[in-house]
């Protein structure tokens, strides 16, 4: 039960894309420049797209950054030839494998993105004063600090948990058709929570970490999560559709930002169970997880964060009071209006600037 119970976690945690990078390990797929103006040119050649990706993709006006975390997330993840449409003829140099799989899932996570109409995530009515409630006392996630190099940490107590009380939850916020249908998973209302989550970290947390220059991964998350009070009551089918359903949308709408995972307070038998299972992953994938004990996980979580930005609970500083946990209103107002300003100015000056040969400026 055990290994089942870690197989399916892990196997979600993959599929989000939760284990995109480390940083220092293990080397991610490198990224050259040229690729990086070959995207630049690919998109500037349609201007709708160019403008979806700048306005739902882009984080804090950095192209280069996003489409790096893309080609990385294509280089990992290519598409198999038989789906591949025949590559069109560009006038200049031919675009490669990885720059049509990555404007491939750039198109794919603004198919997703509408698809929930996270643009309309933060609508009152799209989650009920019941529903916060109820999520915030089973959604284990909150916001707080950075890592030393500058990445926004999402602090996850897995102990807090139930499968039974998930699953409770998980009805309350089903949405029914105008027939009384149960919409798809990706439609419940707790996948809207973790939109939200992953909205406020990247118009709020990382536009507010790059502003102060915090460190070069500031588009990058790193996810810390405390495996202590975590039992077979953990764990229910419910828990199961819930993390499946955020990975559907979040593995291509987020792809590649959750760059590090770091589980805290393991059990020993875990830890003798993880390296059975690490040799049969992918070596991308099982280098990008760091497991340690009780004993150690202070001193190792020091090693790659500030004791200022780690929460009190581990060894830290960092007070409870001061992290995001409640999404239950909207947290990015003062931020999108400030987007929607730089935005329009975006599109004005691109409406009167020429199309230059090799690829426009975007």
């Amino acid at each position: 039960q055990v290994c089942h119970l870690l197989c399916e976690c892990h196997r979600s945690i993959i599929a989000a894309d939760i284990l995109s990078a480390m940083g220092d390990v293990p080397k991610e797929h490198p990224v050259s420049e040229e690729e990086i103006e070959a995207l630049r040119s690919a998109i500037s050649d349609n201007p709708e797209f160019r403008s979806q990706v700048w306005n739902k993709l882009v984080v804090c006006d950095e192209f280069d950054n996003t489409a790096r975390r893309f080609v990385i997330f294509a280089k990992q993840l290519p598409r198999a030839e038989p789906a591949k449409k025949k590559k069109k003829k560009q006038k200049g140099a031919a675009v490669s494998a990885a720059i049509d799989d990555a404007i491939f899932y750039m198109r794919e996570a603004l198919r997703l993105r509408d698809l929930v109409n996270v643009d309309g995530v933060w609508d009152s009515s799209r989650i009920t004063p019941e529903q916060g409630k109820a999520i915030l006392k089973v959604n284990p996630f909150a916001f707080g600090g950075h890592d030393k190099q500058g990445s926004p940490i999402m602090w996850a107590d897995a102990g807090k948990i139930n499968g039974s009380e998930v699953a409770s939850v998980w009805d309350l916020c089903e949405v029914k058709d105008r027939t009384g249908k149960v919409l798809d998973d990706v439609h419940n209302v707790m996948v809207d929570w973790y939109l939200r989550q992953m909205e406020y970290v990247t118009q709020v947390a990382m536009v507010d970490l790059k502003r102060k220059s915090a460190g070069p991964h500031w588009d990058r998350i790193v996810l810390v999560l405390d495996a202590s009070g975590v039992g077979m009551s953990s764990w229910s089918t419910k828990v199961k559709r819930w993390m499946v359903a955020c990975q559907d949308i979040g593995n291509v709408a987020y792809a590649n930002m959750l760059k590090s995972i770091f589980v805290v307070n393991v059990p020993y038998f875990v830890k003798g169970i993880w390296s059975m299972i690490k040799p049969f992953l992918d070596p991308f994938v099982a280098a990008k997880v760091r497991l340690y004990g009780k004993s150690e996980t202070t001193k190792e979580l020091q090693a790659h964060i500030d004791k200022a930005n780690l929460i009190d609970f581990l060894g830290g500083d960092l007070r409870m009071q001061d992290i995001v946990a409640d999404f239950s209103t909207d947290l990015v107002a003062d931020k999108r209006s400030e987007k929607l300003a730089k935005q329009a100015a975006r599109e004005a000056e691109q409406a009167v600037e020429p199309v230059v040969a090799g690829g426009a400026p975007l």
